[in-house]
């Protein structure tokens, strides 16, 4: 999709706010509420998580990073041009 300068500029504060705050905070561990009646195990984080392989395991693969990480690259990428879709 390619977007003019204007368009950057209104998609850009939306983006952040409905998908990048979200991911940042995440990260950092900051809980959406102070007690939290239930947690959300389906977003982005949690999906692109469970790529992560287990180190050390009997199963353990040193080539599976590399494979797992581009299976989360195409999850992000996906999840990115939704938003992105459904803010333009």
């Amino acid at each position: 999709m390619d977007l003019d300068e204007t368009q950057i500029e209104y998609v850009y504060p939306l983006m952040y706010k409905s998908l990048m705050l979200e991911v940042d905070a995440i990260d950092n561990g900051i809980e959406i509420a102070e007690d939290p009646k239930y947690a959300i195990k389906t977003g982005l984080s949690t999906r692109v998580g469970r790529l992560n392989p287990s180190f050390g395991g009997p199963n353990f693969d040193p080539n599976a990073q590399h494979i797992q990480f581009k299976k989360a690259m195409m999850i992000a990428e996906e999840e990115l041009a939704w938003k992105l879709e459904s803010l333009t």
